[in-house]
């Protein structure tokens, strides 16, 4: 197995276990269910767990045997462990008991969260550091050669911004992979999210990346899931070496698909503007903490209860960030793209020979927003999830604007004449929601503000890409 076939691997893995050891819920099991399931279906791990197997565990009994105080004691050397952490595990997922019971002498908390966090950490993570240990050994001695070949390294990139720049980033992507193209691999959300996965999971994925692009805008710095990427990218100690930062300005807005008449600036450079963003996130909390007054219970405030440990985060690190984009005086993109990128290929430890004549080309010669446009048609319906695509072609067919409805006959989407769609029931609905959400961050459908942000209407892109999927199906 090569270092990139490896690589792969424990980066799943670091993902799901993250997600795993952080539970403190019952309804967050599924969480270890993900995370036994790959490591079952992971022939690498599995073969090393199978190898690792010298008894059968009845952990029935086991529990039965234990005092009333006792704790599982678990084995000291590395391959018993996990001999006995992975049936522990199969255990625990055939749901034979309820996670607190597992977790109530971990903890002097009387809280059933306090203990389901104790017993994870003191429990389980020890089997989850055995394996990682064991994938990162091998990582490091894995061959990089497959049949002779010398497998490229190659260099992985972050692209991290708002869904409304989605435009600009698209300009970054195509002109960083024309003069680049068998030696960086960039990484971005719509492109490289399955549908349905957490952004959260994978926003915890940019760590384990070469560098992060961070194409900082206004929006970008009122955007909960950005200032998230943040949060998580200035985690690495190493973080002032591997963040590159595009500070937008109004000029850059001629490299959106659609342009808009409000300003993307990034306004980090004077008090004033630094103010502004430290005033929108105290608004941010004062309203989730006027609804959890309102809501009165803290049971059914849970959602915003979390929401507002995030945003106060958020407001913790905001000044030193904000004080270090200053400092940084990072670039515009129409600076970089003057600059043919070459600032940032060497700020990415690329030479002459790497790059080659490509970063020197007259990348101007046809507009920018041609080439993004271009590849964002070709591309898109690839990139859509089925309903996302369903909406699309609807809107396209009836030659429509796409009205969100919630009136006494239920919620349901509008495209004129007899298009409607009902949901059948909560999981559709969501699928729905997040369809709207998709187009719109493609810029292929836009909010028409003058009827209240119900009413989407398809941009000049939406109906190239509709034209293009109806043109597909006639091929097919």
């Amino acid at each position: 197995m090569t270092k990139k076939e490896l690589r792969k691997i424990s980066i799943q893995f670091r993902t799901l276990s993250s997600q795993m050891l952080k539970i403190d819920s019952e309804e967050e099991r599924v969480h270890i269910i993900a995370f036994y399931n790959f490591i079952t279906e992971t022939a690498f791990i599995h073969d090393y767990i199978e190898e690792c197997h010298q008894h059968d565990y009845d952990f029935e009994e086991v529990f039965k045997r234990l005092g009333y105080h006792e704790k599982l004691v678990l084995p000291s050397d590395q391959r018993e462990l996990i001999d006995f952490e992975y049936q522990l595990m199969k255990y625990i997922v055939e749901g034979k008991r309820w996670l607190f019971s597992l977790g109530q002498h971990y903890s002097s908390s009387n809280k059933y969260a306090d203990m389901i966090t104790a017993f994870m950490r003191k429990v389980i993570e020890p089997f989850v550091v055995a394996l990682r240990s064991y994938l990162e050994l091998n990582l490091i001695d894995a061959d990089d050669v497959v049949d002779g070949t010398k497998e490229p390294e190659g260099i992985s990139v972050f692209l991290s911004y708002c869904q409304k720049d989605t435009g600009i980033a698209n300009e970054i992507d195509n002109r960083l992979g024309a003069i680049l193209p068998d030696i960086i691999k960039i990484s971005r959300d719509i492109r490289d999210v399955e549908y349905h996965q957490s952004f959260k999971q994978f926003m915890q994925s940019i760590q384990d990346h070469d560098f992060v692009i961070m194409l900082i805008s206004d929006h970008y710095l009122k955007s909960r899931n950005c200032m998230f990427e943040v949060l998580e990218s200035i985690k690495d100690v190493r973080y002032q070496d591997r963040i590159l930062y595009i500070v937008l300005n109004d000029e850059d807005k001629k490299y959106l698909v659609d342009p808009c008449d409000e300003s993307i600036a990034a306004n980090v450079y004077s008090n004033e503007g630094q103010m502004k963003y430290t005033l929108y996130w105290q608004q941010q909390e004062k309203e989730l903490l006027d609804q959890i007054a309102r809501i009165g219970d803290p049971v059914q405030s849970t959602n915003q209860i979390k929401e507002l440990k995030v945003v106060r985060r958020i407001q913790l690190e905001l000044p030193d960030f904000l004080d270090f984009i200053k400092e940084y005086n990072g670039w515009t993109l129409s600076k970089h793209i003057s600059d043919g990128f070459n600032s940032m290929c060497r700020f990415m430890n690329l030479d002459e020979e790497d790059i080659g004549n490509k970063a020197s080309e007259p990348v101007t010669a046809h507009p920018p927003t041609n080439l993004a446009l271009l590849t964002l048609v070709e591309h898109a319906e690839n990139d859509m999830s089925e309903v996302s695509k369903t909406i699309l072609l609807r809107a396209f067919n009836a030659r429509s604007e796409i009205e969100v409805k919630d009136t006494i006959v239920g919620y349901h989407v509008s495209f004129g004449k007899g298009e409607d769609i009902y949901p059948t029931d909560k999981k559709m609905r969501e699928d729905i929601e997040d369809a709207i959400r998709q187009l719109e961050g493609m810029s292929l459908i836009k909010r028409d503000n003058s009827n209240n942000g119900t009413v989407y209407l398809l941009t000049k892109t939406g109906y190239q890409v509709g034209e293009k999927m109806v043109v597909n199906a006639m091929l097919d």
